[in-house]
């Protein structure tokens, strides 16, 4: 089901809120939504910058992923190569990490540097980054602000091992049910696992291949795995080849539950509806919502 679209094109972000609209799974409380359905801006000017402060006061420069700990947000920025951080009571937006600039520096706050951020997540204690251009997940410290390498050597790669001996390629989307950090690699086509408390990352589905084979861990393929969602017992990915897949977290079975595999703008179950292009992808607990680029509009699945 369509659920809105727009005339004007995105950008392409996909913007998540991974996994869920109250915090992540592990942390979130129960909790439900009651929307009136006012949409108000946040935070932000309109205009292209960086600049620290409340509400419309703070600028922007391609804001591209979110996470929450039902706090504060936190914003990727791709072209300030920044994360930003937004307390939900007050407005108030800061620069939590970046110094602005591309560049792959670890260090406190502004002194530590981004390469394309795409997308974060929180467990509650840290932030995570996909730290897309340099080929890492970062991990900052919300409290001193200290940025630190948590997987990836720098250079393009496959290579499973524990923490900078393991490589990535292009890792976009990022989720955690608060024991491992889940990481779509992008240009790897395969979904990562990050241990929190060893930093040992794993290939947990996908053989590199490009590209739709259904199965089990390594004999599953895809292809350009862009986004992922969690909602505790299943992650949710956005395929390049316009499929919405699906992994059991115990099993590491990979399934396809929506999309025909070409482009189109269809409703319809599962494998009879078709995507062009999907993108960011979110649950509420309930429905899977997602950006579906290309025909400019949001998707839910029921």
């Amino acid at each position: 089901m369509a659920l809105l679209g727009s005339a004007a094109a995105g950008d392409g972000s996909g913007t998540s809120v991974n996994a869920h609209p109250c915090i992540p799974v592990g942390l979130r409380p129960n909790c439900e939504l009651n929307l009136s359905m006012d949409v108000i801006t946040l935070a932000g000017s309109g205009s292209r910058g960086n600049a620290d402060g409340t509400g419309a006061d703070a600028s922007f420069d391609y804001p591209r992923g979110l996470g929450t700990d039902g706090r504060k947000l936190y914003i990727t920025e791709s072209a300030n190569h920044a994360v930003r951080r937004l307390d939900l009571e007050s407005t108030f937006v800061e620069t939590l990490a970046g110094s602005g600039s591309s560049g792959d520096s670890t260090g406190i706050g502004m002194a530590a540097e981004f390469n394309v951020p795409t997308r974060t997540t929180t467990d509650g204690t840290y932030v995570y980054v996909a730290d897309t251009g340099n080929h890492r997940i970062k991990r900052i410290d919300p409290e001193t602000k200290e940025v630190v390498i948590l997987a990836g050597s720098g250079s393009p790669g496959g290579d499973d091992g524990f923490g900078e001996f393991a490589t990535f390629d292009g890792p976009r989307g990022i989720t955690t049910d608060g024991t491992h950090l889940f990481v779509a690699d992008q240009q790897g086509n395969t979904v990562r696992r990050i241990d929190l408390s060893t930093r040992q990352v794993i290939t947990f589905a996908g053989s590199g291949s490009f590209a739709t084979t259904d199965g089990t861990g390594t004999s599953a393929e895809f292809k350009f795995p862009r986004d992922v969602t969690t909602d505790g017992e299943y992650l949710y990915v956005t395929d390049g080849a316009n499929l919405i897949r699906r992994i059991h977290i115990g099993t590491a079975v990979v399934d396809t539950i929506a999309g025909t595999g070409s482009e189109g703008h269809s409703d319809g179950n599962g494998t009879s509806a078709s995507f062009d292009f999907p993108n960011g992808i979110t649950t509420d607990g309930t429905y899977l919502y997602i950006a579906d680029f290309k025909n400019q509009v949001i998707r839910r699945i029921e």
